[in-house]
């Protein structure tokens, strides 16, 4: 992989030392001095010194809620209550940034400082063992909240976070997105069907991998990219080869194999592109399953959009 930046989720650790130094996360490259200015900011948000960007989405919430003569009343519910301040003070410390390609987010075994919710781009999510071996778990794509089992739980994260695209997020303060779940019970809502989303997507992917063979496995996520990208005749794999493979839990050369053996029943493999010669063909050896399959756009997005929406006023 290139040139990646190494960002903890600690901003005590981003501090630094009168930027001399820069932190390491979970064995990664050092951070250059000219890629911290935005883990400056998230330190500068968290001790209350910069006013964020969001400093125009708090306004706007307030404004509201004195033209309605409802100073006291949630942004998120509608009901009056004395917790419509907390949730402004989650509009104070909340952050919206854009990482490049490469930049580590958090690492395996790290307690979220943050919840980082995806609003473009991507988040690969690798596991390693002790011995050092890496595998990839997951790609959270926006929009969608990362991982807030963690977050709500204040447990450590289990798996590395990587944006192997240019990725725009939201970092909101864990303690006060605790705060803001337990006492809004609109936003608690959304999490909990946020939470069950991404706990059916591990499910899916768990038979995925323990019900089909590998040409099956390799199969079904051509399909479901082409369908993703609105292509039918064809499919551009998002990233490298390898990672596929890692990601349906088979080495490179199995999965070059499959890919081998498909091409024999309808698809040519051009680089990155795939040519789906005979989709229905294709479609009789790979088996789709809507039981295990993802589908090419779910519900997730939307429930998340509408908690970003309420998060932002």
């Amino acid at each position: 992989m290139d040139r990646r930046t190494a960002v903890t989720s600690d901003p005590r650790a981003l501090a630094g030392s009168g930027g001399s130094r820069s932190p390491r996360v979970g064995g990664a490259r050092s951070m250059p001095d000219r890629d911290r200015g935005w883990a400056k900011s998230a330190v500068d948000m968290h001790q209350g010194r910069n006013a964020p960007r969001f400093s125009r989405c708090r306004g706007r919430v307030e404004a509201q809620l004195a033209m309605r003569g409802e100073a006291n009343t949630d942004p998120g519910t509608g009901d009056s209550s004395k917790e419509a301040p907390r949730i402004r003070t989650m509009f104070q410390h909340t952050l919206e940034h854009e990482v490049p390609a490469g930049t580590i987010l958090f690492a395996q075994g790290e307690v979220p400082t943050f919840q980082i919710v995806v609003l473009s781009g991507s988040v690969q999510l690798f596991g390693r063992s002790r011995d050092g071996r890496e595998v990839l778990i997951e790609v959270v794509r926006a929009p969608d909240l990362l991982i807030p089992a963690a977050v709500v739980t204040a447990s450590p994260y289990l798996m590395q976070g990587r944006a192997p695209e240019p990725t725009r997020f939201l970092l909101i303060p864990a303690d006060a997105f605790r705060d803001a779940v337990e006492r809004n019970p609109h936003l608690a809502k959304a999490v909990l069907e946020t939470l069950a989303e991404q706990f059916r997507r591990m499910v899916r992917q768990t038979k995925n991998l323990k019900l089909r063979s590998a040409a099956e496995r390799v199969g079904c996520h051509i399909l479901v990219l082409s369908e993703r990208q609105g292509t039918p005749d064809r499919a551009i794999l998002p990233y490298e080869k390898h990672m596929i493979a890692s990601e349906l839990g088979m080495t490179r050369e199995s999965f070059s194999r499959a890919l081998k053996a498909l091409t024999k029943i309808g698809i040519g493999v051009a680089g990155q592109e795939i040519v789906i010669r005979d989709r229905a063909r294709l479609t009789a050896v790979a088996k789709p399953d809507p039981m295990i399959d993802l589908p090419a756009f779910d519900d997730t997005g939307r429930r998340t959009l509408a908690l970003i929406e309420r998060l932002t006023g």
